[in-house]
């Protein structure tokens, strides 16, 4: 099994070096559960970074408690995932636990940022990919470092950017569901502020998430064209 694992993230390596869109078409077809968190590691960097620093993520879980932190961390704690069984405290293994550690380590990692509600989901899913919280950090950190480096900073500006380029996209590409909004007074921010926190990971499919973070709302624009025409009839 280590030799197979060894030999996928060499293939791997050499494909995404030399016919990065080819790859990118078979990662969008979706990764097979199985391999998921090999390939989500490799391609991120987070297993060379876990690699190089195997002992650091233990150390931020030894770090003196920062009270503000584990309070924010615990008041969404049980929120996550709700329906999933795996996050119930009554279950055996629970991620409970493992998804507030890998958010108290991110948080003692990453000072500037600590924690931001919607990063639960983030690593929720995460912890459900991989099963392994180390591993789950070292993605968190990567995905965050990466793709949406201004979503969870103090003044969220790339949040906020994004969630105005999708305003304009769904005025210039979906005029009926903005006119819509505009006819029952919906806030934008007001609808799109959690697909963006979570990452869509309740909306899209995940490998959309990772693969293409610059064409997220594209992508959510193509979702609305699908589904907009009949059911904006309906409520017209």
């Amino acid at each position: 099994e280590g030799d197979l694992e060894c030999y996928c993230v060499n293939v791997f390596k050499i494909l995404i070096t030399f016919i990065p869109i080819k790859v990118k078409r078979y990662i969008r077809k979706g990764i097979p559960n199985e391999y998921r968190s090999l390939i989500w590691m490799t391609v991120s960097g987070a297993q060379g970074q876990m690699e190089n620093n195997p002992t650091y993520y233990k150390k931020l879980l030894e770090m003196e408690e920062d009270t503000k932190l584990v309070e924010s961390i615990r008041t969404d704690i049980n929120r996550t995932f709700p329906d999933n069984v795996q996050f119930r405290r009554t279950t055996n293994p629970s991620f409970l636990q493992p998804l507030f550690n890998v958010l108290v380590a991110y948080g003692n990692h990453n000072k500037t940022i600590g924690y931001c509600q919607g990063m639960n989901f983030v690593a929720g899913y995460l912890l459900i990919v991989t099963k392994d919280e180390e591993k789950s950090f070292w993605l968190l950190d990567s995905l965050i470092k990466k793709i949406v480096p201004d979503f969870y900073s103090p003044t969220m500006i790339g949040l906020k950017t994004d969630q105005e380029v999708l305003g304009h996209l769904v005025r210039l590409k979906v005029p009926a569901v903005a006119e819509l909004m505009e006819r029952h007074n919906v806030m934008w921010t007001l609808v799109v502020s959690r697909w963006f926190i979570c990452l869509f990971i309740d909306i899209l499919p995940v490998e959309k998430i990772f693969t293409e973070p610059g064409r997220l709302p594209l992508t959510v624009i193509t979702k609305l064209r699908e589904i907009s025409g009949a059911q904006l009839d309906d409520q017209s």
